[in-house]
């Protein structure tokens, strides 16, 4: 099975417009990338993989294997590169690698035109700059899983030894970014449906799939031992999840240019699964039609059941269907035979790809970086958590401010459930509030009242950060 197009080498103009868009994707990538903190998942994995971790090794053996190869290139990378900026650049570089890689995909499932759209949405789609801009493993996660699936379209058309052995090594790579990359080689199994039964090279798979399935034990001895404990806070998915998901995958949200984005992005689907279902049946052009429809599908419905049994759907690690939903959005373009609509078309969903990008510039998740400047007004003073895992996000940026916490400068605050108490020990504290929310904000500052009296108070994302005295509030504080 050959795709004319894919397998001829490529002509110079289709190179350059290639090597264009990976361009871009790296300047949209690149642009303000330490204008944000870090968040608290990234700055967990700062201090998880930072190389002056005693713990490091016993904790990814027994807890945190699941992006285990993003956090044991981070440790190296952080030897020599620590800013905000500079540790999240590790995630640049994959995220604009996988552009070519797109292209590649696209060229050999449908046409050098398609791979061209595909690649040239997805160096502008917001979830991917995002997430190329963010100190965690998902940009390594796309990278790989893309690359395992041109592999095993490889695999499949061709059946060489170093096909084996690249689709072995990039699946097991991505499996080592995200655990959820079992529901891929799931949509993989599944798109080998639409082939003739002849044509299905079973005995090279089947190997494949053994030395895979070895290569991911100790990441599934973990899961099973765990019993899925790492995921006791994902909600029960309902029609706002899947909508969430949708949005997140044209804009990384959910906002108005998230939902027009998400819109276009469903008719342009629409149109190509519907191309693809006239293909129905065993043959190679229906397998190369449905590759990227079971890449998109087969990963939400398999999470959708099992989270009968145990939640699963979540927008964010359905990242691994990014692809496929690019891919999808570029061959449905490709059918529209007017060309003036097909390019108007594209040109539109571009141009709001590029709007959405633009405000994730400035969409901040947590800001613990001017809540620690804040205290800096008193830094000696003791910091109250309302949640203990607030702690090491703040202290961390205290350190990176030049004032790190003493020792026992930092108290969770379910320490000291009467304030009255605290303040008996405690004549002037900081107190962090977060996660910030309507709810608890107003009984929390009831409660301090009792024992303290409030002197500064300043909001930052996702928080609140204030200065409480049991006597007179300092004039200089």
């Amino acid at each position: 099975m050959t795709n004319g197009e894919a397998v001829h080498k490529p002509e110079p103009q289709v190179v350059w417009r290639v090597v264009a868009l990976t361009a871009l994707a790296l300047l949209a990538r690149a642009v303000m990338l330490g204008h944000k903190g870090l968040w608290q998942d990234e700055v967990f994995s700062v201090l998880f993989a930072r190389p002056g971790n005693a713990e490091f090794w016993s904790v990814l053996k027994t807890a945190e294997m699941n992006m285990a190869l993003y956090y044991l290139v981070l440790r190296e990378w952080m030897k020599f590169f620590t800013s905000d900026a500079a540790v999240r650049a590790l995630s640049v570089i994959p995220g604009v690698l996988t552009v070519p890689v797109v292209y590649a995909l696209g060229a050999r499932l449908y046409s050098r035109r398609v791979g061209m759209w595909a690649a040239g949405l997805l160096a502008v789609n917001a979830c991917a700059v995002v997430y190329s801009q963010e100190a965690r493993g998902y940009s390594m996660l796309v990278l790989f899983t893309t690359l395992s699936c041109w592999a095993f379209l490889r695999v499949v058309e061709r059946s060489a030894g170093l096909d084996w052995t690249l689709y072995v090594i990039f699946t097991i790579c991505a499996f080592y970014c995200h655990f959820y990359l079992v529901f891929v080689i799931l949509a993989q199994i599944c798109a080998l449906g639409l082939l003739p039964a002849g044509r299905v090279p079973w005995k090279g798979l089947l190997a494949s799939w053994a030395l895979i399935a070895v290569g991911m034990i100790p990441g599934m001895r973990l899961v099973l031992l765990s019993h899925g404990a790492n995921l006791w806070w994902l909600p029960r998915p309902g029609i706002l999840e899947v909508y969430r998901t949708l949005t997140f995958l044209a804009a990384e949200s959910g906002k108005a240019v998230g939902a027009v984005l998400a819109v276009l992005f469903l008719v342009l689907i629409g149109i190509a699964i519907a191309a693809a279902w006239k293909l129905r049946g065993r043959s190679e052009e229906s397998f190369r039609a449905g590759f990227a429809v079971m890449g998109l599908l087969v990963p939400m419905i398999a999470t959708m059941v099992l989270s009968v049994w145990r939640p699963l759907f979540f927008h964010r690690f359905l990242i691994i269907c990014l692809v496929p939903f690019l891919l999808l959005a570029a061959a449905g373009l490709d059918e529209i035979r007017n060309r003036a609509w097909r390019v108007s078309f594209g040109v539109a969903v571009l141009l709001l790809s590029l709007v959405a990008t633009e405000m994730s510039y400035l969409k901040v998740r947590e800001d613990w970086r001017g809540a620690a400047g804040f205290t800096l007004m008193s830094p000696s003073d003791p910091v109250v958590f309302y949640i203990k895992d607030a702690a090491a996000p703040f202290a961390y940026y205290r350190e990176r401010l030049g004032k790190p916490l003493a020792e026992g400068q930092a108290i969770p605050l379910e320490l000291y459930p009467d304030s009255i108490k605290l303040a008996a020990r405690y004549p002037r504290i900081w107190l962090v509030h977060f996660p910030d929310t309507k709810t608890n904000g107003p009984h929390l500052i009831q409660a301090m009242e009792g024992g303290y009296r409030l002197c500064e108070q300043a909001g930052f994302k996702g928080m609140t950060v204030s200065l409480w005295a049991r006597d007179a509030c300092p004039s200089n504080p």
